[in-house]
């Protein structure tokens, strides 16, 4: 009975290790903005129509909601590089980069997505 709840507590363990290594970072939009000045993947997960009215220049748009796209988009993605997403609030944002960091890339989440971005006047591009 003994070993069978330190094995248990192992188990627990192991498993706490290995979700707390697939874990988001959720930035600022003064931390987002200044880490999107390097080389990164930078990927808006709203729809189309969303990201028309207005993005963050050099967002790629993956619409979260068309599962088809969505992962059509991140089999174009490096691992090697990471992975700045954001959406309206942080909703679909935030399932994305569970999505992505299970599967090895590492992702950087804008706390508040552009709704936050905007707010803290920062510029966005229309189409």
């Amino acid at each position: 009975m003994k070993s069978l709840k330190i094995k248990s507590i192992l188990v627990f363990i192991v498993l706490f290790h290995t979700i707390s290594s697939f874990s988001q970072e959720q930035l600022s939009v003064k931390a987002f903005e200044q880490g999107i000045q390097n080389d990164v993947q930078l990927l808006d997960v709203r729809t189309k129509i969303e990201y028309n009215e207005g993005h963050i220049k050099n967002a790629s748009q993956a619409n979260w909601y068309d599962k088809v796209e969505f992962s059509k988009k991140i089999d174009t993605l490096s691992k090697s590089k990471p992975v700045y997403l954001y959406c309206k609030s942080g909703v679909r944002s935030s399932a994305a980069s569970k999505l992505l960091t299970s599967k090895g890339y590492k992702v950087f989440e804008l706390k508040g997505g552009i709704d936050q971005w905007i707010l803290e006047s920062r510029s966005v591009v229309h189409y």
